[in-house]
């Protein structure tokens, strides 16, 4: 049985993720593909300035 925090895709289950603060995450940013890892959520990319996804999040 599925709870409110649990789907299930192809018979597997997918759970939320939680994250605890000050672990640290990994970026990448959409322009020139530098990878940043940092506790902190990060604005642009210290390379090109560049927008930065989280990694961790799936893009749709």
């Amino acid at each position: 049985m599925s709870t409110a925090h649990e789907t299930r895709v192809l018979g597997l289950p997918m759970r939320d993720v939680t994250q605890d603060a000050g672990e640290e995450m990994t970026y990448e940013c959409f322009e020139c593909g530098n990878i940043v890892v940092d506790p902190t959520t990060v604005g642009n990319c210290p390379e090109c300035g560049g927008e930065l996804r989280n990694r961790g999040m799936p893009i749709e």
